[in-house]
């Protein structure tokens, strides 16, 4: 029997591999511009010198053309077919991987949609890396630091400019976002948050209540400017005066405690109100018990969501359910489809949401 024996490669060589990979895996084309020495040496976590090495033997091979000034770029003369050899070569091997990158993982929302995603994904034999970053410039650095072990992201952008900027870092990189409005070359899977809203005025317009307010989210977030829309789309449409608003920093119990102190100091107190999410509630509730006003009776409140925490508050929160299984379940077909290379018209979906009636509102009382 004959034996080999495989040679350990340099480390030259061992980074000539990678970039390579990374041609094959963000399906660069002649002409394309790469990366800078200096980026690969922060990617690769190797030295200038031996990327300049790797960066040198690629280009005598014909793969880069490099023009002071101007940088590299992928050789226009350069054909991966002809160069067959090459990328098979440097095919990357490795299980495919699906990066799942949330603003947060405990809450039910997006604990709901990255489960139903690991569900579809590992059915399909498919390995998923869970992150979370509130900062955008927080999440932009990991991935950056992580994306090219990865063969595609779902992602909930952390606010409103960071699609742009994710782009334009990351441009060959399958992408799936959720809770965000589509651009033209991007599939988006989101709830209705402006349709919560609206249905939520027109509920408690429906039990008698004129003076409904709203501590909506913050307006730099793609929810939070849909949800205060459909609040101020519902108020003009069944003929009220824009009663009071309040923004919470931050969905979250805290900020809306501090929301509903300010909502109750500006004057007399609403008939209903509305808030940014479940957690926000939860704050209100509290501020409202310190102010000694009783729920539902004094204030009906919706919350959104459906959040574990609406069920343990007393009376049980009436809220907004956004079907995040649904969501989760369609994000994972649409990066299917980019995995097996299938052509289809990029979507925009927003899922319709459902108000859960519970006993947080009642009719107004007239007093």
């Amino acid at each position: 029997m004959e034996l080999t024996m495989s040679v350990p490669l340099s480390k030259a060589e061992q980074v000539k591999q990678a970039i390579m990979e990374m041609i094959v895996r963000e399906k660069m084309t002649p002409g394309a511009q790469f990366p800078t020495e200096g980026e690969l040496t922060e990617r690769l976590s190797v030295s200038r010198v031996t990327v300049r090495k790797a960066m040198n033997s690629l280009s005598d091979q014909g793969v880069f053309l490099r023009t002071k000034g101007k940088g590299t770029c992928i050789s226009p003369d350069f054909e991966p077919a002809a160069a067959g050899w090459q990328i098979q070569q440097y095919k990357d091997t490795s299980p495919r991987a699906i990066g799942i990158v949330l603003s947060v993982l405990t809450d039910d929302y997006f604990r709901l949609i990255a489960a139903a995603c690991e569900r579809e994904f590992n059915a399909a034999g498919i390995a998923t890396v869970f992150w979370s970053a509130i900062e955008s410039q927080d999440m932009l650095k990991q991935l950056k630091n992580n994306y090219r072990h990865l063969d595609g992201l779902i992602i909930n952008p952390p606010d409103t400019d960071f699609p742009a900027v994710l782009r334009q870092e990351l441009p060959h990189l399958p992408m799936v976002f959720v809770n965000e409005s589509a651009s033209s070359d991007i599939d988006c899977v989101s709830s209705d948050d402006r349709a919560g809203t609206y249905q939520a005025v027109k509920y408690l317009h429906t039990l008698g209540h004129r003076r409904i307010a709203h501590i909506h989210g913050p307006l730099n977030t793609i929810t939070g400017a849909a949800r205060r829309k459909g609040y101020l789309d519902a108020m003009s449409d069944c003929g009220l005066t824009r009663y009071i608003q309040e923004e919470a920093s931050l969905f979250n119990e805290k900020t809306g405690h501090a929301a509903m102190k300010k909502l109750l100091a500006a004057g007399h107190h609403p008939e209903a109100l509305i808030c940014a999410n479940d957690y926000v509630a939860a704050g209100a509730y509290a501020a409202a018990a310190e102010a000694g006003l009783r729920l539902p009776e004094d204030i009906s409140v919706i919350g959104y969501g459906n959040q574990r925490v609406g069920i343990e508050l007393r009376p049980r929160l009436t809220t907004v359910d956004q079907h995040p299984d649904l969501i989760g379940i369609l994000a994972a077909g649409f990066m299917m489809q980019h995995l097996n290379q299938q052509t289809h018209c990029h979507k925009d979906i927003r899922i319709p949401v459902s108000l859960i009636f519970r006993g947080s509102c009642i009719p107004r009382i007239v007093k």
